[in-house]
């Protein structure tokens, strides 16, 4: 450890218009005091930033080190900081090779190395159990993702982190002044799914259960802020397929960000403007670590609908109708069970909501409660980070899944009754 502050080299998202940044820049804002930060940055190229006033910052790669998690770096910076602690958010395999890269120097350095990393889907066999046993420390953003890593076969303690929502990013505002801002109609029934367009999202089952609902619903419209095409479904043929299908004219039906196959880069500022111009979100993924974008979109107190699985069912359960699941999937990695939700039963839910505006605003509000939690607050999670730090600095024992000892505002002897079962 240094003399002054413990170094502390961050791997992750930073600048960029990404979920992983905004956990980045949200945690160190709130850690800068506290340790020497240097940031290995992901989905940065070296362009300016003010941030590089606060933190010493690497490009994860350059011309000649292209892989984009810095797997092919952070060996090389591990030399030159000499750092005290290792963070990285990813996902395990990704975190798996990064340790690969630096771990016979940590005895050399004494570095201390911490993962932390999304859950989005069950009975993983393989890649959970081929590095986590030598980490220092494994933080999981759910309780949900900690419980199916210790059934995989991992034996060590597991932080449950969740990730946080910042009130003056993401917060209600005046539906009909977004509205008129982006040229929209007043008056239309706004159906809103901002995850990206990738397989994993099933993208496709959001277009059918749209098509399903709109039937003599001339006001409802899809606004989906993503690619037209980026690594999933080409969304406008499979949109007008899918409304004929219904005997409806696509025309005038969907609301796109920005007409390009790769998912729009908006600031914050026009993200929550985007966010309250729905009626309600929905997500049909079949698996999900977190789900930022509900989360960031329940704190605009906008209602959201989500599947009966993973981190979805995890944060929104009791807040309004999940969608039940019509099958799994086998992924082709790791053998894992993904769900697939009901496009149907999703239509259903949709109509009930439409129907039934009174219930719609109640859901808005559950799910606005829920997110906004002060265990949600980033001054809660960086505090938590914090304590993994200064834990595995002075490689204190703990029970197998650990929680803050923050309690929340709602259930406040969940995590205690948790930690005594599991110890």
């Amino acid at each position: 450890m240094t003399e002054n502050k413990p170094k502390l080299l961050w791997v992750g998202d930073i600048v960029a218009t990404t979920g992983f940044a905004r956990v980045t820049e949200n945690v160190l804002s709130r850690l800068k005091d506290r340790y020497e930060i240097h940031v290995l940055g992901c989905n940065w190229h070296g362009d300016y930033t003010p941030l590089q006033q606060e933190y010493f910052m690497y490009p994860a790669a350059n011309m000649y080190q292209n892989q984009p998690f810095g797997e092919a770096r952070i060996r090389e910076i591990t030399e030159r900081v000499r750092p005290d602690v290792i963070f990285t958010i990813n996902d395990c395999w990704i975190i798996n090779n990064q340790w690969s890269q630096v771990k016979d120097l940590r005895d050399e350095i004494g570095f201390k190395f911490v993962g932390y990393y999304p859950m989005d889907s069950y009975g993983w066999y393989g890649c959970l159990t081929e590095t986590m046993h030598e980490w220092d420390a494994a933080v999981c953003y759910t309780k949900f993702g900690a419980e199916e890593t210790l059934s995989s076969g991992v034996d060590k303690p597991i932080w449950v982190i969740p990730h946080g929502v910042t009130a003056g990013q993401f917060y209600p505002k005046d539906k009909a002044e977004c509205r008129k801002s982006l040229g929209l109609n007043p008056d239309d029934f706004i159906v809103f799914n901002g995850n990206r367009n990738q397989f994993r999202k099933r993208i496709d089952l959001t277009i059918s259960a749209f098509a399903k609902f709109a039937v003599d619903k001339p006001d409802a419209k899809l606004y989906l802020h993503m690619g037209q095409k980026d690594q999933g479904w080409d969304l406008m043929p499979l949109f007008n397929r899918e409304m004929n299908r219904q005997g409806l004219d696509p025309n005038g039906r969907i609301i796109m960000t920005a007409p390009t196959p790769h998912g729009p880069s908006v600031p914050v500022e026009l993200l929550n403007t985007i966010y309250n111009v729905a009626d309600v979100g929905i997500n049909t993924c079949k698996g999900e670590g977190w789900g930022l974008v509900n989360f960031e979109h329940a704190a605009c107190r906008v209602a959201q609908v989500v599947p009966d699985h993973t981190s979805c069912k995890e944060i929104f359960e009791g807040c309004g109708p999940l969608i039940r699941n019509l099958h799994a999937d086998v992924d082709t990695n790791f053998g894992r069970i993904m769900p697939c939700p009901d496009d149907n039963h999703l239509a259903s839910i949709l109509t009930d909501l439409y129907n039934n505006r009174d219930k719609l605003d109640e859901v808005a509000q559950k799910c606005y409660d829920r997110v906004t939690d002060t265990c949600f607050n980033w001054d809660t999670v960086a505090a938590d980070f914090n304590d993994v730090f200064q834990e595995v600095l002075t490689k204190k024992e703990e029970p197998q899944i650990k929680t803050s000892k923050r309690k929340k505002k709602q259930d406040k002897t969940e995590k205690k009754e948790l930690t005594e079962a599991t110890a």
